[in-house]
């Protein structure tokens, strides 16, 4: 009950913010960070409803949407295991123009949690039709599913297609 309250509160306040400061781009701006800050903190506590409620209410309030509000949202969404809200989001994201490779990594790591191998290969492929190529991250991602499953033989695999694709082991790829 308290939490619903104060979860209450914190929309109320940012909702009333950004009505205050519509039309008045630097405050826009400090509306967006404050909502992007509130996502994170609600993604971290596994409330993924105060997220979407955070995103739904900066979308109604008419500021203007931006690839990295909608990375953050789609972070949050893979924070609290939800495959099928990172899927909508990530659809109306190609649809909007706003994917990219933080869009792909994001997505990749929701799949990777969800242990869809299959949908790991095919998005991996689409980032690179896509102009995407996979990059160090996305290694690093590839890699830590195959530790985790003490996939000693895939780890090789991913290391020498990294290395394949030009892009050199460094100290996060060593630490995994």
């Amino acid at each position: 009950e308290q939490r619903t309250d104060e979860v209450k509160a914190e929309l109320q306040r940012i909702g009333a913010q950004i009505k205050e400061t519509q039309g008045m781009e630097g405050s826009q701006n400090m509306d967006v960070q404050r909502s992007m800050s509130s996502i994170k903190v609600f993604a971290r506590n596994k409330d993924l409803p105060s997220a979407t409620a955070v995103f739904d209410r900066l979308k109604l309030s008419g500021v203007s949407m931006r690839p990295q509000l909608y990375n953050c949202y789609l972070d949050a969404c893979v924070q609290c295991g939800s495959t099928s809200a990172c899927l909508k989001l990530f659809e109306e994201m190609k649809q909007l123009g706003y994917v990219d490779i933080v869009s792909y990594n994001t997505m990749l790591k929701a799949y990777l949690a969800s242990n869809r191998m299959k949908e790991v290969r095919a998005l991996v492929k689409e980032m690179s039709a896509r102009g995407f190529p996979a990059n160090k991250v996305t290694y690093n991602e590839l890699l830590n599913a195959k530790v985790a499953s003490r996939d000693r033989q895939g780890m090789w695999a991913i290391v020498d297609e990294m290395l394949a694709a030009g892009l050199k082991v460094n100290l996060i790829t060593c630490s995994i």
